[in-house]
């Protein structure tokens, strides 16, 4: 009995160096799975606050409203980056890049050294715009009427008057009926009619290849057809049509090839504008299937009579008086900064404009600020579109003002369009509504 008894007393408190054993483990997975949690957290965390600071300096940087690196500092801060040290951000051709840095005090890993939780993330923004596919030649003037106009922070966007890709113009095409201004429109062929057959003025342009001008381009005709201060008509493109190309040998040979065709453009080129045959470029635009396609619009926002490197403006040019005394590149990016409120064109970019595309430097020349979508709801060389008709009959023109029977191009201008279409080399330092400030992929 008294070697049992030997034999327990030996056994006695065996289970406390597992128990002990057992506790490390316990916390260890408590620390495994709190505070990696947490990193997890972090991690998150510090990819919003990057997500965040690219984006609000994408935003100053695209539309050249200056403090760019401190505006991404802040939003990356505001929205959890520390302070110290500040959020990384390089700045590369309008593209911002935030490395954002969060930390928190840990759980469980303090019992092994480890006092504080630090997740880095990084994330890239910039503005993107369509690319150059299915480019018409009629240049098409950025003015106040425009949505954007000139805003209060001084910076100038070209919205227009438009459709929604999303919410309307998809739905539209999709044989849907969608209500635009409190009326119920569908898709009649390529055309947008209510029940009546009428089209949304609102939103609609027509384009008509004639010498009249609009009273907001200095003109005689009054281009309001409804007086919502949006003109409805643009006499052709309220300037002319546009080689896209130095070397081609017509207008027409430009839409020769369809809606599809794809042009090396960009902003701030320079391209040279000439009359052609109106007709005929119509009758090929018809025969190319321009007519319920989605295309793009050179927008431009200086006419230059002349080479733009040195003509000068003067009081017989019918241009803004703010202009007078210019030369032409000086007027397409004008700047009356400080204060910052004060009018401004987008500035040169690096290297200056592009001035490789103009056909004549003593011909009329188009400083082109981007390139807008367009969907052509109807061309005909007669006239016989909706909008034309609708405009022919109104009250606010004269009989004189349109014959009735001109080639035109009708349709709507698109905002929000299908990013697959996007370009990321295409930067957008002014808004066509075809621009998005957005995120791309980044290696974190």
């Amino acid at each position: 009995m008294k070697v049992i008894k030997y034999y327990h007393n030996f056994e006695k408190a065996q289970i406390l160096p597992m128990v002990a054993l057992m506790l490390v483990a316990l916390v260890a997975f408590a620390a495994l799975i709190l505070d990696g949690g947490a990193i997890m957290s972090n991690k998150r965390s510090a990819q919003a606050a990057a997500d965040a600071g690219a984006l609000a300096g994408a935003h100053r940087e695209c539309y050249n409203l200056g403090n760019t690196v401190s505006v991404a500092q802040s939003y990356a801060i505001e929205n959890g980056a520390v302070e110290d040290p500040l959020p990384i951000v390089d700045v590369d051709n309008k593209e911002v890049t935030v490395t954002a840095t969060v930390e928190h005090e840990s759980f469980f890993a303090k019992i092994f050294g480890v006092k504080t939780l630090t997740a880095k993330a990084k994330a890239t923004a910039g503005c993107y715009g369509v690319e150059g596919i299915g480019v018409v030649p009629v240049a098409f003037n950025c003015t106040a009427d425009t949505i954007g106009g000139h805003l209060s922070d001084g910076r100038y966007d070209c919205i227009m008057l438009g459709l929604d890709w999303n919410t309307q113009l998809f739905l539209l095409l999709d044989g849907k009926t969608v209500n635009i201004g409190g009326t119920n429109y569908s898709k009649s062929g390529n055309n947008i009619l209510d029940a009546d057959g009428a089209p949304p003025l609102n939103e609609m342009y027509i384009i008509i290849t004639a010498t009249k001008t609009c009273e907001s381009q200095f003109g005689d005709v009054n281009c309001d057809l409804n007086d919502d201060g949006k003109d409805d008509i643009r006499f052709g493109g309220d300037r002319g049509w546009l080689y896209l190309t130095p070397s081609t040998s017509s207008i027409g040979q430009e839409v020769l090839h369809g809606p599809k065709t794809p042009y090396n453009l960009d902003s701030h080129v320079w391209l040279t504008g000439g009359d052609g045959n109106p007709v005929s470029i119509y009758k090929d635009m018809i025969n190319a299937g321009y007519p319920g396609s989605v295309v793009k619009l050179p927008v431009f926002n200086v006419f230059c009579p002349g080479n733009p490197r040195t003509y000068v403006f003067t009081e017989d040019d019918k241009v803004d008086p703010m202009y007078r005394g210019m030369t032409c590149v000086d007027a397409a990016h004008y700047d009356a900064r400080p204060p910052v409120d004060a009018f401004h064109w987008p500035p040169e970019p690096l290297g200056g404009d592009n001035f490789d595309m103009m056909r004549n430097d003593e011909g009329d020349n188009y400083h082109i600020l981007n390139f807008a979508p367009f969907y052509v709801s109807c061309i005909d060389k007669k006239g016989e579109c909706p909008g034309y008709q609708a405009a022919y009959e109104s009250e606010e023109l004269n009989t004189t003002d349109l014959k009735g029977d001109e080639p035109v191009i009708e349709g709507f201008f698109v905002t929000d369009y299908d990013l697959t279409s996007v370009d990321e080399e295409i930067n957008c330092d002014i808004n066509l509504g075809n621009c998005t400030i957005s995120l791309k992929d980044s290696d974190n």
